[in-house]
């Protein structure tokens, strides 16, 4: 309230402090909504923290969605000296490899000048073939260094690249096909010559020769020679070439890794939701935790009962196993998951391709991640999603609790200007008594002293 009131001038009373008391009775309703308000704010941020451990429970399942990222291999080289490789068929072969060439793209570099962006060069013309195609480049005074040729060369986007190169001596235009199938010559029609070949490098074609077999290829990567088997070539042998043994097995630690992750994540949105006194949960300033907040929320525990029937889910798999559970995949009685590392291996050395399409499935069977990949995305949508949804609901909450309590402030705020004037009124009234009685008491005297000088 505008301006500076002393209360109990007349009376004697603190009407200040009354006043004070008597507000802060009005102002309950406004205590309760400011107490909702809070309430729903702790909500959203639960929510957040829980569509937190979902997006990692959904990465999680999307990296165990498709058979490339189940059925992994491990490949061992009796030498590294030459090639790397790596195989996502998760089978047992051998295969023994040669590599006879590695794949070079064509090369011309041409005499060596004192100056790259001098114009010193013959005028005329230059004619550069690509693949059978020709591209006339125009060479006069004002367009005759080798920069000025280079960038004319590659205007033309012919699948030939020009450079200049200094090797320590002189500069030289460098062409450099894109790729093994360019080819490509340059014929110089300047007036005296000038521009005469020094070098070249011819294109050429990656050579290999798996279990006896000669395979090219346009690069240096070999891509389904052997199904699933892919090698990316660094280096030739020189002759007598010795034969790399290429040794590919099921990598069983990575498959168990990949389980384990998923067991993890799962409990970590399973705590979330079971474990309410979990301090970590939400940090605000009041320390609730994020799953107290939460507990008994019909969508979270929807989540949970969802979650909990995909895992349980059988595969007709025509295999050794079905489910997460014949894998070693248990459910704890709070609902989190434990993982049996040994049944796990048992089951991947055993029957591989039953683990693979439990998980995965094929192309006419849908395995539990490929489901749960599907509901998860779903519940973590940012349009309508869990926590889109309890966000929504919460901003839409807290909008209407604000304009209530703006309502009830600018009635408080009249109350408040009220009750004041009635106290202001008061102190009125008993200053004015106070007066009288002031002069009643002087009158009264007055007429004493007259009765006792009588």
């Amino acid at each position: 309230m505008a301006g500076i009131t002393f209360g109990g001038l007349a009376t004697g009373m603190d009407t200040n402090q009354l006043i004070e008391g008597l507000m802060e009775v009005e102002r309950l309703p406004v205590t309760r909504l400011e107490s909702k308000k809070t309430a729903q704010t702790q909500r959203v941020d639960a929510f957040k923290v829980f569509d937190t451990s979902l997006k990692k429970l959904r990465d999680t399942v999307s990296d165990m969605s498709i058979t490339s990222q189940v059925r992994l291999s491990d490949v061992t080289l009796s030498n590294e000296d030459y090639f790397s490789a790596s195989s996502n068929a998760g089978e047992t072969s051998t295969h023994q490899v040669e590599v006879i060439d590695l794949a070079q793209v064509g090369k011309q570099f041409f005499q060596g000048y004192d100056s790259k962006t001098d114009h010193d060069l013959p005028t005329g013309s230059l004619t550069l073939n690509v693949n059978g195609t020709d591209y006339d480049i125009t060479v006069d005074s004002e367009n005759n260094s080798l920069v000025d040729i280079a960038e004319d060369i590659n205007d033309l986007a012919t699948g030939v690249k020009a450079s200049v190169m200094f090797d320590g001596d002189n500069y030289r235009l460098t062409l450099t096909g894109d790729d093994v199938s360019t080819t490509f010559s340059l014929t110089d029609n300047l007036s005296g010559g000038g521009m005469a070949m020094t070098l070249s490098q011819p294109a050429t074609r990656a050579h290999v020769k798996i279990d006896g077999l000669d395979v090219y290829s346009d690069t240096n990567t070999i891509e389904d020679a052997v199904p699933n088997l892919t090698l990316n070539l660094t280096q030739a042998q020189e002759a007598p070439r010795t034969p790399v043994s290429v040794t590919v097995g099921v990598d069983e630690e990575g498959v168990k890794e990949k389980v384990q992750t998923l067991v993890d994540a799962y409990n970590e949105v399973m705590e979330f939701i079971a474990d309410g006194y979990n301090e970590s949960a939400l940090d605000d300033e009041e320390g609730i935790p994020g799953g107290l907040v939460l507990r008994g929320d019909s969508s979270v525990n929807s989540v949970k009962r969802k979650m909990q029937s995909l895992l349980t889910t059988s595969v007709e798999t025509y295999g050794s196993y079905s489910s997460l559970v014949s894998l070693g995949v248990s459910t704890n009685r709070n609902g989190t998951l434990s993982l049996d590392s040994s049944k796990l291996e048992e089951a991947i050395q055993t029957d591989f391709d039953s683990v693979v399409k439990v998980l995965v499935g094929d192309d006419n069977l849908k395995g539990v991640m490929k489901s749960f990949k599907t509901y998860m995305y779903d519940i973590t949508s940012s349009a309508d999603g869990v926590y889109a949804n309890a966000k929504d609901r919460a901003d839409r909450s807290i909008t209407g609790l604000d304009d209530q309590i703006y309502r009830l402030e600018a009635r408080l705020e009249q109350r408040e200007i009220s009750i004041r004037a009635q106290f202001t009124s008061l102190e009125t009234l008993v200053s004015g008594m106070n007066q009288t009685s002031s002069y009643l008491t002087q009158q009264m005297d007055m007429l004493s002293n007259l009765w006792s000088n009588k």
